[in-house]
Parts: structure tokens; C-alpha cells; sequence
């Protein structure tokens, strides 16, 4: 069975369209890629089942339990890295290959049970895999995120050129005629002419580099690099799936061109991965061999950690997960401040690397729709971050191009690096989220004008982008109760917005069969006047993945104190959550208070206990209760009782038998925040 790889679905629900100026032609989709709800949820990290192989023996984990129950002459559609086709075929005879490539040694075919088992056991080999499904997962972003400002220094792509592995391009609407002819490869069909009969790849690639010219809406939805040029691999059919074997040799092909600087891939797979999986390994290839930036879509598989796929977990590939913009006009589709998207991605990878490395707008994007010469539509998805941040891959570039050609005179001075280009986008990125990179933000939002003002070494102006003021809380709220934190806004013209991140862990539900997040935490958010301005309430469901990330926003606040209210759902139990705050002035301004610092537990083992046995076979019964612990924030405590270091019980009460002797049981409480602290109880069983 061909368990096939997928794109990076753009996520919700349409949000507005622009009406086309002419139809669409006859096969066409004149409404762009199908509004789907959330990707199935990722295999949790910690499954053995995944894109990974953590018992090392060359299959991977979900292709290693398949073929436990395959019947012996049961045939497969996989991957194999490691070896090339002759050689394999060699080892364990024919069979039918279907890809082979020179990016990586590697190659795709449709083989037997036995025949793979082989494999995986021949000198060489270094995976042997499924060929999955892959799917397909503009107004304030430009100027947001330092596009615009970057631009207006003459920073347009000029010279570069994208490759977008996707659903194939539309090249005859306004944002995108100028780049036909398109350099264009068909993986799923034969045509040598540009077409995308899906509609996301047009979408992808007019936020990438879209030049802005065309009719009245054409200017405003520019792309971030508009003068640059534009090649397309369609590996995606019409309904946004293609085979993995199919994106590898996409990723070859673009990797192959003399011309490409960038390769932007808004596609994944649900399934969890190390990084070690055949495509991954052809994105590697791509930057470490033929010197290519990569960018990725994290996957819209969120909020969960672990919840990175294939590609997005290569270790060189630019993962790119999605925020909300914060200065779009008044538009149906405008976003109320910076917030972390709740579908995004989150690492860290199987393997503990952080991912993303940067995120980018990606909610309620406006971008061209195939099929027409002039619509627009808005979509939401990583899918819509990646080629935003691509484009600015074509600008950094550019400008490292420049600056490595404009020395002194008679200087020489080094050609820009992959590594600088791609390492930039990390260096200037404006911190989110605790200090430093992380498994939510990644490295901060892409500041493209930072960003080429970092690869130019400018000293003209500060090179950066002025963002709403950022800060970042952390606090617990205690079982059944509620904490309450300040937060003061001193402008009315900036949007208030607030991306609570709840501490916990996945719970398995209804036998197993769904997860959700555990403790349930909700807030609200109230005015100065102490009205109820905003609540949320993530359960599961289309927008909020599995309820770990709480979303509250105010548009237009008033001057004055804020109180957000973290609370425990129907007087459940509570637990940990940071606050990341967004909210003008865009320079300076005070961050709100930080919650009283953490007080270590209190454990309270009870009384120590004489007991008697009428013989000395008998054992006597008895319970140690621990109840009598707390915690000063009145948050939950973990219990672990322990009998000479081995742990004997995880309840705060214990119910033991022992015969004659002396035992001495040590409790640990642990809270929210990690701090732990024990006390000992001694029991003692006597001969009556």
C-alpha cells in the first residue's frame, strides 16, 4: 500500500477573495486550494512509530510495523537511501524501480517484504522507508516584517531566482506573467508549459516574488522579492498530494539549476521525523552540495511539541513556522497583533533539535489565485510563511551579492556563503518567547530589513524593524483556582495581543482514539473598565490544535491596565503557563509585571508508625499519607515515594504489607515550576 507524502494544507477557512477580472479558464480552480480544518494530528514524539528508526536497524519505525503483519508476498512502494538501484538489485534481485537519483544515493522502487528486510540488512544501507504522501500545507505582512523598508533601499531579487517544489504555477496572472517563461518540470504529468491545477503553488509563489504590477489591488499585494525570477517543479496533483519519491526528484531538479538560489518547499508530511528520511536527506544535499538556501513550512500539525514532520526536520533546511501580522488595514482578514499561529508547528525533532528557525507571517495571507489574471485570496498555513521568508532569502542574496562586490578598491572581497545567507535570517531575527531560541518561536520573527542590513554590514541606520513591544511571563495557577497578571497599555493605536502557552502534557482520550492537553488552563482578558474584552476557551477543534496555546487579542485597546486571567477549566487542576505579550508602542514602553517568583513545596510525610505481627511470617498493613504537603501557589504537586531509592508509589497517599523490620520511606513533591523538596517517614514492624 502507497502511503503517499502531502502538502502543507493552508489551514482554516478562506478569508476573503478578491474578485477575479477574468474567469477561469475551463479545468481550471477558480477558487484556489480547497479551506480544509487542521492536519491529522502527528505521531507524539516518544512514539515508536514515525519518520525515525530508533532501534537502528535501517527501516523505518511506521514501515518496520507494517511489514510485521505483511504477508509474505506482499509488495511495497519505499525509499532506500544508502545504495543505488543496481547495486540493491544485485543483492536481492529485481524488481521495479520507479526514481533514482544523483542528489542522494538513493532510489525509489516497489519491492517485496523479503526484499526489503534484505536490504535493510546489506553494508550500505542507510534507511529503508515508505514513499509517503506529501500534501500542500498581501497588505501589512510587507511592511510588518521589514519587507517593505528593505525594498525601499533597493533590495527587489533582482538577479535571483527561486525554485518552488508545489503544486506547479498559474504564470499568467498580474503577479506573475512577467517571470513566463517559467522554467518548469511536471513530476505528476507530461506538460512542458507552466499550469497549477490546484491553486496553492500560484498562492505560494506570489508571496515569494509577485512583482506588483497589474491593476488597482496589484501594488498592495507585492510579493517580498518582486523582481526576482521564478522556477517551478510541479510534484503536488490536483488535489495537493504526490508521492515522496516525487518531491525528491523535484528537489533534484531544482537543486540541478545553475540559475536557483532558493529552493521553497510549503509541503510535509503529519508523521514526526528525525531528519534522517530520504527527502530531508535531498534537502541537505541541496544546501551542503549545490549551495542552496532552503526554506520549509514547519506543518500545520500544532500546538504540540513534537509535532515536526519531513521535511521540516532536515538539519539544513530553514524551518518556517507562522505568526499573525499586526498593522494590516481594516479588512475582513486582518489579524489583531502579533501571536504565535496556533496550528504552527512546534519542535523539538525526534532526534531534540529545535525547530523552526524563524517565523513568518502566515495567517490570513493575500496572494494571487490560479486561475484568474487579476484575483487574490487569503489563506492561513506555514504554507504562506515559507515563501515570505524565501523571498527574503533572494534579497539577503542580493545584498550580500553587492556588498561583496563593492570593497575598496583593489580589495578582494569573499563571495556570500550559504551558511551567511541562511544564518542570517537566524542572526536578525527579533526575539519571541523566553530569551534565545526556542521550540514555539524558533530564533523570532524575520526581520528582512535586519536582515539585509546584517549581510551588507550597513552602518546607514540601525537596520531594524520596529515591532510592538515584546515581553515575556511566566506563572501557575493553583488546582480549581485562578491567577490574575497586570497588563498595562499606554497605546490605543497598537493592537493588543497575548499568546498564553500552557505547561502540561498530552492526554489520550475517548480509548485512546484523540488527545488534548492536560491541565486544561482558559483565560480571559479584561479592559480597565473590567469588562470582558476577549476570552479563549482551546479545546479541540479547528483553532486550537490540541488546546496547549490560549489566543487573546484586542484590536483597538484603551489606555490603561489590562488583567488577564488564567483559570482552571470547571475547577480542574492547575498548572504552569507563560504569557508572551505584543502590544505598541512599537519602541520603548514599560512590560507588564512579572508574577512573585516560585516558592519551592513543603513535604509532609505524616507521623512515623509502630506496628506489631503475631508471627514472623506475618506482615502488617498500613498507609503513609503525604495529603499534608503543599504548595505556597497552591498549585498541583507530583507525589514519588521511594524505599532505598527505588520508587514504590507516585499518589500522595501509600498502602504497604511488611513483616518484622525497620523501612524508612522517603517523599519528594515536586510543583509546576520544578522545585522539589522530601521528608522521611520511618515504619517499624515488631514481634507482638
Amino acid at each position: 500500500m502507497l502511503v503517499r507524502p502531502r502538502l502543507i494544507v493552508p489551514f482554516g477557512i478562506v478569508a476573503a477573495v478578491v474578485a477575479a477580472t477574468a474567469a477561469a479558464p475551463p479545468g481550471a480552480a477558480a477558487t484556489g486550494p480547497t479551506a480544509t480544518g487542521p492536519a491529522q494530528r502527528p505521531v507524539a514524539a516518544g512514539v515508536t512509530a514515525g519518520m525515525t528508526d530508533r532501534d537502528h536497524d535501517h527501516v523505518s519505525d511506521d514501515f518496520q510495523g507494517r511489514l510485521r503483519g505483511a504477508a509474505a508476498g506482499a509488495r511495497f512502494d519505499v525509499i532506500v537511501t544508502g545504495v543505488g538501484a543496481a547495486g540493491a538489485q544485485h543483492a536481492v534481485g529485481r524488481f521495479r524501480v520507479r526514481h533514482s537519483w544523483s542528489l542522494i544515493t538513493g532510489f525509489a522502487a516497489r519491492m517485496t517484504v523479503g526484499q526489503a528486510r534484505a536490504l535493510a540488512r546489506r553494508p550500505g544501507v542507510r534507511r529503508v522507508e515508505l514513499d509517503r504522501v506529501m500534501h500542500a500545507t498581501d497588505d501589512g505582512t510587507i511592511s510588518d516584517f521589514g519587507a517593505a523598508g528593505a525594498q525601499s533601499l533597493g533590495y527587489t531579487g533582482a538577479g535571483r531566482t527561486v525554485c518552488i517544489v508545489d503544486t506547479g504555477v498559474d504564470p499568467s496572472h498580474e503577479q506573475l506573467d512577467s517571470k513566463a517563461p517559467v522554467p518548469f518540470h511536471d513530476f505528476i504529468g507530461t506538460s512542458t508549459t507552466a499550469y497549477d491545477d490546484h491553486g496553492h503553488g500560484t498562492h505560494v509563489a506570489s508571496i515569494a516574488v509577485g512583482d506588483g504590477v497589474g491593476g488597482s489591488n496589484a501594488a498592495r499585494y507585492r510579493g517580498v522579492a518582486p523582481a526576482a525570477a521564478l522556477a517551478s517543479a510541479k510534484v503536488l496533483d490536483s488535489s495537493g498530494s504526490g508521492a515522496d519519491s516525487g518531491v525528491v526528484s523535484g528537489v533534484q531538479w531544482c537543486a540541478a539549476r545553475d540559475d536557483a538560489d532558493v529552493i521553497s518547499m510549503s509541503l510535509g508530511s503529519d508523521i514526526v521525523a528525525d531528519g534522517n528520511d530520504a527527502l530531508s536527506q535531498a534537502v541537505d544535499a541541496a544546501v551542503i552540495d549545490r549551495g542552496k538556501v532552503v526554506t520549509v513550512a514547519a506543518g500545520n500539525s500544532g500546538d504540540a511539541p513534537g509535532s515536526i514532520g519531513s521535511p521540516a526536520a532536515a538539519r539544513q533546511a530553514v524551518t518556517v513556522g507562522a505568526v499573525t501580522e499586526w498593522s494590516g488595514p481594516a479588512t475582513s482578514y486582518r489579524s489583531n497583533g502579533i501571536s504565535l499561529a496556533s496550528f504552527s508547528s512546534r519542535g523539538p525533532t525526534t532526534d531534540g533539535r529545535t525547530k523552526p528557525e524563524v517565523v513568518a507571517p502566515g495567517v490570513t495571507v493575500m496572494a494571487a489565485q490560479a486561475g484568474t489574471t487579476s484575483g487574490y485570496v487569503s489563506f492561513s498555513g506555514t504554507s504562506m510563511a515559507t515563501p515570505f521568508v524565501a523571498g527574503a532569502a533572494l534579497l539577503g542574496w542580493q545584498a550580500a551579492g553587492a556588498q561583496a562586490t563593492a570593497g575598496p578598491a583593489g580589495s578582494t572581497t569573499p563571495p556570500a556563503t550559504t551558511a551567511a545567507v541562511a544564518g542570517g535570517l537566524k542572526a536578525s531575527a527579533a526575539d519571541r518567547g523566553p530569551a534565545g531560541p526556542d521550540n514555539d518561536w524558533g530564533w523570532g520573527l524575520v526581520d528582512v530589513r535586519s536582515y539585509v542590513g546584517l549581510l551588507t554590514a550597513t552602518t546607514a541606520d540601525d537596520g531594524t524593524t520596529s515591532f510592538p513591544t515584546a515581553s515575556h511571563l511566566t506563572g501557575s495557577v493553583p488546582n480549581g483556582g485562578s491567577q490574575s497578571l497586570s497588563i498595562p497599555v499606554s497605546d490605543s493605536s497598537a493592537p493588543l495581543a497575548l499568546t498564553v502557552t500552557l505547561a502540561g502534557s498530552l492526554q489520550c482520550t475517548i480509548f485512546c482514539l484523540s488527545e488534548e492537553w492536560s491541565p486544561d488552563l482558559d483565560a480571559e482578558l479584561r479592559d480597565p473598565s473590567g469588562t470582558v474584552v476577549a476570552t479563549s476557551t482551546c479545546a479541540l477543534g479547528s483553532d486550537c490544535g490540541v488546546g496547549r496555546q490560549e489566543t487573546l487579542a484586542v484590536r483597538s485597546p484603551v489606555v490603561g491596565n489590562y488583567t488577564l486571567r488564567v483559570y482552571a477549566y470547571n475547577g480542574g487542576p492547575g498548572g504552569g503557563y507563560a504569557v508572551d505579550v505584543s502590544q505598541g508602542p512599537v519602541t520603548g514602553g514599560s512590560p507588564p509585571p512579572p508574577p512573585p517568583p516560585n516558592q519551592p513545596p513543603t513535604a509532609v510525610a505524616g507521623p512515623d508508625q509502630a506496628l506489631t505481627v503475631n508471627s514472623t511470617k506475618a506482615k502488617a498493613g498500613f498507609t503513609l499519607d503525604g495529603r499534608g504537603s503543599n504548595d505556597p501557589e497552591g498549585g498541583a504537586l507530583q507525589y514519588r515515594w521511594s524505599l532505598g531509592g527505588s520508587t514504590v508509589g507516585t499518589t500522595s497517599t501509600l498502602s504497604q504489607k511488611k513483616s518484622i523490620g525497620t523501612y524508612v520511606y522517603k517523599l519528594t513533591v515536586t510543583d509546576v515550576g520544578g522545585l522539589s523538596a522530601s521528608d522521611d517517614v520511618t515504619v517499624v514492624v515488631r514481634r507482638r
